[in-house]
């Protein structure tokens, strides 16, 4: 919307005999000359000399201050008056999540904005809202439904608006476009929270429960690995073990070949607690052949004893860890 600036100005006569003290950078104008003095906020106005005389008008340099024409040196003057305004400051006060405040200070005060930032999922209640143009649309077709007493309680607060009518339109048509408008808005207001959209993008809920169908494939794979570990496969051999479980727990009597059924993913690993149930100590052989690699060719485990071996699948190559008693 345009700004309109709009000078005090009055007859040279009026000036004189009312004869007010012009506030600083104040240009005020004399309608019936045509000049124009700018006051100091301390002199009055008859003792204040005219502004831009001989037909050139004062003006404005580049850093913001007025110069005057001087008729008898064919010059410009620089004063020390500021033509722009540069006592308004405007500092963030709150920027987060939910809040954004701003200070606006200036010569007399300063004062904080509302929360421009709005309400987040988690608090917003739009039942203000929808009762406020609720009652504003009741009110409104009080003006029209015949009920007098609604419309003359009304009367007064219609009087500015219905002064901006054309005589084009009929009060009947402009009600009826502000009912509908009215409408609009509240259809258009959510009533409830799922229908928000939050700064990330989540519902704001704190009895929302997200269910097993909310997530894609790759997460429901990542969740099934990340409960392995509380899952442990049993066996009696260490040939052609399983890959589903993390921790593998093997009983022995007597030492086996260490394979597993099938090839697992990469970075896979699982830890393989093995006890000996036997009366006499048992001789692990581990594995180095290709695709293998371990630093020991074997352990012992005592009889009744329990040793473990750490296998990690990484670059194609089984490395093996082991730990004996």
């Amino acid at each position: 919307m345009a700004v309109k600036i709009q000078l005090r100005g009055d007859t040279k006569a009026n000036w004189l005999l009312a004869n007010p003290v012009i506030s600083e950078r104040e240009m005020v104008l004399e309608t019936d000359t045509g000049k124009y003095k700018i006051g100091d906020g301390v002199k009055e106005y008859a003792d204040l000399s005219y502004h831009g005389i001989d037909g050139k008008p004062s003006r404005i340099t580049d850093d913001g201050f007025w110069e005057i024409y001087n008729p008898s040196t064919d010059e410009y003057v620089k004063t020390s008056h500021k033509a722009v305004p540069t006592d308004v400051q405007v500092a963030v006060k709150t920027n987060n999540a939910t809040t954004y405040i701003l200070t606006f200070t200036y010569a007399s005060g300063s004062f904080d904005t509302p929360n421009l930032r709005g309400q987040d999922g988690a608090t917003y209640d739009d039942t203000s809202i929808r009762d406020a143009l609720t009652a504003l649309q009741n009110q409104i077709n009080g003006l029209v439904s015949g009920n007098v007493s609604v419309a003359i309680e009304s009367f007064n607060e219609i009087i500015a608006f219905l002064a901006s009518v054309e005589d084009t339109q009929t009060l009947q048509g402009i009600i009826a476009g502000l009912n509908q408008s009215i409408t609009n808005v509240q259809q258009a207001i959510p009533t409830k929270i799922s229908q928000l959209q939050n700064d990330d993008h989540t519902v704001k809920d704190a009895d929302y429960v997200h269910t097993d169908n909310n997530y894609s494939n790759e997460e429901k794979t990542k969740n099934a690995e990340s409960v392995r570990f509380k899952d442990i496969t049993v066996a009696t051999t260490l040939t052609n073990l399983p890959v589903e479980n993390y921790s593998i727990k093997v009983t022995l009597s007597a030492a086996s070949a260490l394979s597993f059924a099938s090839t697992p993913a990469e970075g896979w690993e699982c830890m393989i607690d093995i006890k000996n149930t036997g009366s006499s100590d048992i001789t692990q052989a581990l594995p180095n052949a290709t695709g293998w690699q371990c630093d020991e060719d074997s352990i012992t485990i005592a009889a009744g004893k329990i040793a473990s071996i750490s296998v990690r699948y990484v670059h194609g190559v089984y490395v093996v860890l082991s730990r004996g008693n």
